[in-house]
């Protein structure tokens, strides 16, 4: 029962930790768009312009199973229920 617990918070330490999930921080996305009209060499009525949307970090669990790391996450998810079925 013992050994069972360390694996699970082991598991659990490992998915929290980025191994199994995609590790994406908060960054915004960006897009900076710049207008002005030319006229003799010169630029008139220049306008600068920065949209920013923020990109939120997926749920770790979720991003575990469904991430592109999702193999290695299904392998260790089924061979730790096999091993606990074989040690019950």
């Amino acid at each position: 029962m013992f050994r069972i617990i360390l694996l699970i918070i082991l598991i659990l330490f490992l998915a929290d930790r980025g191994v199994f999930a995609d590790e994406k921080k908060a960054t915004p996305e960006c897009i900076y768009t710049s207008t002005a009209e030319v006229v003799d060499g010169k630029l008139i009525n220049h306008k600068e312009k920065i949209d920013c949307v923020e990109v939120e970090k997926p749920n770790a669990l979720v991003s575990a199973f469904t991430g592109e790391n999702a193999e290695t996450t299904w392998k260790y998810f089924w061979g730790t229920i096999f091993f606990i079925m074989e040690n019950m």
